[in-house]
């Protein structure tokens, strides 16, 4: 995976090399619903996913103890595989805050279809790259419309 030249220089003016030994303080990198991938991952520029956050730890090397901090609020599409290259990493929530992990996609483009129904683009359904099996709508599941 690539990194934007700002991380990699941010990184680097912070001494998160390969040599880090484990004894140090922990790095830590900061996940915000209201973050953006292409920042560096600071309390002040944190990181839209948890996805891109392990990855970057995951640049530090496993030798370094590393910390996620997850800001409160909703974070869709949050699957994510550990491995090895995760020893030394902690993920956690900040202080009282509470972040919500959501493995599915959120819909939107959400219109009226007729005068009892919505309906919502959903690319990739017709094509089968997409299977979906639930709905949650406002915090409640939904029965999916279907054929009789």
């Amino acid at each position: 995976m690539q990194y934007t030249a700002a991380v990699v220089l941010a990184l680097l003016a912070l001494g998160l090399g390969e040599g880090a030994s484990s004894g140090s303080e922990p790095v830590t990198l900061f996940v915000s619903p209201d973050g953006n991938d292409d920042h560096d991952g600071t309390e002040a520029k944190p990181f839209a996913s948890l996805a891109r956050a392990c990855a970057a730890a995951r640049q530090l090397g496993r030798q370094q103890r590393r910390r996620i901090v997850l800001r409160g609020g909703h974070y869709y599409e949050a699957s994510i595989r550990l491995g090895p290259e995760d020893s030394h990493l902690s993920i956690e929530a900040a202080s009282g805050e509470t972040p919500v992990l959501i493995g599915g996609r959120r819909v939107t483009g959400w219109e009226k279809d007729g005068p009892d129904f919505w309906a919502a683009p959903l690319p990739g359904v017709k094509e089968k790259k997409w299977d979906f099996r639930s709905l949650v709508v406002n915090g409640e599941l939904r029965p999916r419309a279907r054929l009789p």
